[in-house]
């Protein structure tokens, strides 16, 4: 029944409707922890006007709602860096388990929760810190499984689609991955935008060295080195 199909479109798209405003306020909190209102609003605005968070807004795909999930991440981030409470960094691994369920490819969230780690406990080499560490990654796995129960089921499937997955994302951080880490997103239009300040701000980070800044630089460089490693692909054109 067509006018059946439709009504389920249309709850599919009101979900990725619903999960671009969250990414928005999760954009504004993180903003907001970092430096102020005003830049957490300026942020939210940028990223609500991106040519690819308003077109993943029409769709039923799970694109933004694992963003969703994987801002959450980084929101608990951010919190645990001022805090130093390991609730915050539970949380953490807690939304990393959530957004690698919705989108596999949200592996590399594991490389900011590392890096706020050592950043929390300095002393993070010490044997019984790294059994914490392990057991933060124990807790996403834990979430991930009881979210996805079906991986156990359908065990070979998932295989399978892992295969794909590494064959589509590269082992190689390529020159050519990088330059389309920024050439990419100028083709797509408002969304260089953002991109551009983000690039900037990382250089400002280093010449000014504020601590908010090294935060930011700290949990984005990871971010823009794994986009750029999944940008890289086997295609001759990566467009």
């Amino acid at each position: 029944n067509p006018d059946e199909l439709a009504k389920l479109y249309k709850a599919g798209r009101f979900v990725s409707v619903l999960a671009g405003l969250g990414c928005a306020v999760m954009v504004f909190l993180i903003g907001r922890q970092l430096y102020d209102e005003r830049v957490g609003l300026w942020s939210a605005l940028l990223f609500g006007t991106a040519p690819a968070m308003v077109a993943f807004a029409h769709v039923m795909k799970t694109h933004l709602p694992a963003s969703f999930l994987g801002l959450c991440c980084l929101l608990f981030c951010v919190r645990s860096l001022s805090s130093r409470r390991w609730a915050d960094l539970a949380k953490a691994s807690a939304f990393f388990g959530l957004a690698v369920g919705c989108a596999k490819y949200h592996w590399f969230l594991a490389l900011p929760i590392a890096i706020t780690y050592g950043l929390v406990y300095p002393d993070w080499w010490r044997l019984s810190r790294l059994k914490a560490l392990a057991g933060l990654y124990l807790l996403a796995v834990a979430v991930f499984f009881a979210t996805n129960p079906y991986v156990l089921v359908s065990w070979q499937e998932t295989l399978d689609e892992s295969r794909g997955m590494m064959r589509w994302y590269q082992s190689a951080l390529s020159p050519r991955a990088i330059v389309n880490l920024i050439v990419h997103p100028l083709r797509v239009g408002l969304g260089a935008g953002a991109w551009l300040i983000g690039l900037f701000a990382a250089a400002a980070a280093l010449w000014k060295r504020r601590s908010s800044e090294r935060r930011l630089l700290i949990l984005l460089l990871p971010l823009l080195a794994a986009t750029a490693f999944q940008m890289s692909s086997a295609s001759a054109d990566p467009y």
